[in-house]
């Protein structure tokens, strides 16, 4: 699939800070498309930039082929939903949604008909006379998307757009959005600091770090395939063992442990990564430990276990397996689930 925004290059400095380092992305036409990181890593700048909110140093950005920077930020065909929704508080649903379409002086059966057909994408048409004081988060999020979107922009900007919902309500509108993108027929770029946001909702993710580009894939690629330390430990949970490799295995803090096959040369520096549900309890193990604590999530619980390392191991268990806080834990693995990663 071609690319419909390009990326290439971007640049970006505050004083002694490097906000974005190069940055090169391709993004696809109707993608999801997730730009995730830790604070501080860059991604809020680029999608301000993208917006036209903020200027780059170097590089350049089109759409469809088109020079996206040189097109002032009030003329560019893409759209910023901000995290705090900006409703205007005196105007109800129907006018929030209506504001944009009216500066730009359409036909009124336009923007009635355009109104009604987003309100009731979103599922708000029952509530187009309330004022947002008289709407839950969840309804004020659907408001802010549906006046975003009735602009028809070609991509939607959306910057930690979930993050004032609590849980229910967010992982509810996380399914409200993927399909509303797929609805509309819209480039969706959201900026978000939770991995499990990403995960759940984006096709393709970016995962930056200190202003570069550290990998992009799909969520389940990124989960099974990380290309590096940093992306092992940001995504999902993970047991990482760093030490010196041998012939199958790597010594780390005093044990061996099995590595799978690698083309990473004997007697380097690498990290061997362990999922915790690639983890068995069993009679014997090749490592053991004491249990120290177990957290329920619903239909599993991860124990955490005491095997000698500076780090308790994380284990997944299904609830019916679960042993007794304090008891003696066998664990044991095979060596070809584990992903094992150079350690420069």
């Amino acid at each position: 699939m071609s690319s419909f925004l390009n990326i290439a290059g971007a640049s970006k400095r505050y004083g002694d800070v490097q906000a974005l380092n190069n940055v090169s992305i391709e993004i696809r036409e109707n993608e999801f498309f997730a730009l995730l990181g830790p604070s501080g890593c860059g991604k809020t700048t680029l999608l301000r930039a993208l917006a036209g909110l903020e200027s780059l140093d170097s590089g350049v950005v089109t759409l469809a082929n088109d020079d996206l920077l040189s097109v002032p930020a009030n003329k560019r065909p893409v759209n910023l939903m901000f995290q705090s929704y900006a409703l205007f508080p005196h105007l109800n649903v129907y006018d929030n949604v209506a504001y944009g379409l009216r500066r730009e002086k359409l036909d009124k059966a336009e923007i009635d008909q355009r109104v009604h057909d987003v309100l009731k994408t979103v599922a708000l048409i029952d509530q187009k006379d309330r004022r947002p004081s008289q709407l839950s988060g969840g309804q004020k999020q659907r408001v802010a998307l549906a006046r975003a979107i009735v602009k028809r922009p070609k991509i939607l900007l959306l910057d930690e757009p979930l993050s004032a919902l609590d849980k229910k309500v967010r992982s509810e509108m996380q399914l409200e959005l993927k399909r509303l993108q797929h609805e509309a027929g819209i480039t969706f770029i959201i900026v978000t600091h939770d991995q499990e946001e990403a995960m759940s909702i984006a096709d393709r993710i970016a995962l930056m770090d200190k202003g570069e580009v550290v990998q992009i894939a799909t969520p389940v690629e990124m989960y099974s395939a990380p290309k590096t330390k940093f992306v092992a430990d940001f995504i999902g949970t993970s047991n990482l063992f760093a030490g010196t490799l041998g012939a199958g295995v790597i010594t780390t803090q005093g044990k061996t442990l099995p590595t799978p096959a690698t083309s990473i040369s004997a007697g380097s520096k690498a990290v061997l990564v362990l999922r915790p549900e690639d983890i068995s309890l069993g009679a014997t193990g090749t490592i053991s430990g004491k249990l120290v604590s177990s957290n329920f999530y619903g239909g599993s619980s991860l124990l955490f276990v005491d095997c000698g390392f500076d780090q308790l191991i994380k284990v997944s268990c299904a609830l019916n397996q679960v042993p007794p806080v304090g008891s003696t834990c066998h664990l044991s693995w095979n060596a070809a689930d584990s992903i094992l990663l150079a350690d420069s």
